[in-house]
């Protein structure tokens, strides 16, 4: 499920953080945060949720932050492909 993330993914991925904590899905909240940063989300929000020194709490409130973000302003990672009608 690693970048680019469709609301979907990052709804699940949310439950699973809720279920199971933060370190079995470091490697996905990595991904999620520095997608959000490379396209423009809040820096603060970004080194927070990759800061492992911090707080798991408040890692997952950044997280969410971010993940809402980038739920709003999705941008395609590809350009969609056209497919004629049938």
């Amino acid at each position: 499920m690693l970048a680019p993330f469709h609301p979907a993914q990052l709804d699940i991925l949310a439950h699973q953080l809720a279920a199971d904590g933060l370190r079995p899905h470091e490697a996905h909240v990595r991904a999620a945060a520095e997608l959000a940063g490379r396209r423009g989300a809040n820096p603060l929000c970004v080194a927070v949720a990759l800061d492992r020194s911090e707080p798991e709490v408040v890692r997952l409130r950044a997280f969410g932050r971010l993940a809402a973000w980038l739920a709003e302003s999705r941008v395609p990672a590809a350009p969609a492909v056209m497919r004629p009608c049938a």
